[in-house]
């Protein structure tokens, strides 16, 4: 009998997981008016684009499982092998790590979520960024920092003043 590529499990599994959230979660969890002429105001329509989402990723998964159980039996262990003999500047973590590293990231999200109405949302967001950088393993500081800077400044600048929409500053709100 031949095994089921990885990559089907978890793409099924995430299927499921944005069927779930489709059908049960969301009509149970949120409420929806009945007078809402604007689809795009409805209070539902977000979580819903997130569930396509969620379900065209674990499409793509599956698929790409399919394929690579058809194409070779070693389930992408060939794609792996080059990948883990390539020159560049690949980092390979044992499973211990990866969970610290998962762990790290839980932890840093809940740090900013503290920090955020004091430091405010763009410092906030610097510091997240370049933590998860590191975290998800970025070797250059420059790169780490540059896209920590970078990113949440120019959606700063987009969300403030090209939609119009007031994004908290924490202590620093007097320089706006």
């Amino acid at each position: 009998m031949r095994r089921i590529n990885p990559d089907m499990w978890i793409g099924f599994s995430t299927i499921g997981i944005a069927a779930l959230g489709w059908f049960v979660i969301i009509p149970l969890g949120v409420d929806v008016p009945q007078s809402v002429k604007i689809l795009a105001l409805s209070p539902d329509f977000w979580p819903r684009i997130v569930m396509i989402m969620l379900a065209a990723c674990g499409g793509v998964t599956a698929f790409q499982g399919c394929m690579s159980a058809r194409g070779n039996g070693d389930g992408g262990q060939a794609a792996l092998d080059e990948y883990a003999n390539s020159d560049d500047d690949t980092v390979s973590y044992s499973q211990r790590t990866q969970l610290l590293r998962v762990a790290g990231a839980l932890a840093g999200l809940f740090v900013f979520y503290l920090i955020m109405p004091y430091v405010g949302m763009v410092v906030g967001s610097i510091l997240l960024v370049l933590i998860s950088t590191r975290i998800l393993g970025v070797q250059s500081w420059f790169r780490s920092a540059s896209l920590a800077v970078l990113l949440p400044v120019l959606l700063y600048y987009f969300f403030a003043y090209v939609a119009q929409i007031p994004i908290p500053l924490g202590v620093f709100e007097a320089l706006r």
